[in-house]
């Protein structure tokens, strides 16, 4: 018994130990500079779905993987005539579900805290998997669709 409590301690131990914040795997370099981060709020066709669309703009192509922005992550993809990535978000009403579907839970629990006109993206380096904080994503004006 007293060896199962030994081996117990340990395990725990080990894994406090091993564990790292999110913050602190964020980088404060990258290979590219961000020459511009926007968002903008889209409102669609149907009642009580909306969303985000944001988009960054680089000073040089390179492969960006994902983003995460208001508790979510999202896929990145690049306009390459423009240089431009784009991330788009949908929130779905969570008090009105008028055919009685199961809505997705597109809310993720995600391993940082941003505020509101922030975001992390993820690129591929040599070194592995990289985080960059994006702060002051500014909001442009949005779309309603009919």
């Amino acid at each position: 018994m007293k060896i199962i409590k030994v081996i117990t301690s340990l395990l725990i131990f080990i894994s406090i130990i091993s564990c790292k914040s999110a913050e602190s795997i964020l980088t404060n370099k990258t290979p590219f500079k961000i020459e511009k981060a926007t968002f903008s709020t889209w409102h669609g066709g149907v009642r009580g779905v909306s969303g985000y669309k944001l988009e960054l703009k680089l000073n040089k192509p390179y492969k960006l993987d994902s983003i995460y922005f208001r508790n979510q992550k999202g896929a990145l993809e690049l306009d390459k005539t423009k240089n431009v990535y784009t991330a788009v978000f949908t929130i779905r009403n969570k008090t009105r579900n008028p055919f009685g579907n199961k809505k997705p839970n597109n809310q993720k629990n995600i391993p940082f805290e941003l505020k509101k006109d922030e975001a992390v993206i993820s690129f591929q380096t040599n070194k592995g998997i990289q985080y960059y904080k994006i702060t002051n994503v500014e909001e442009v004006e949005g779309k309603r669709f009919p």
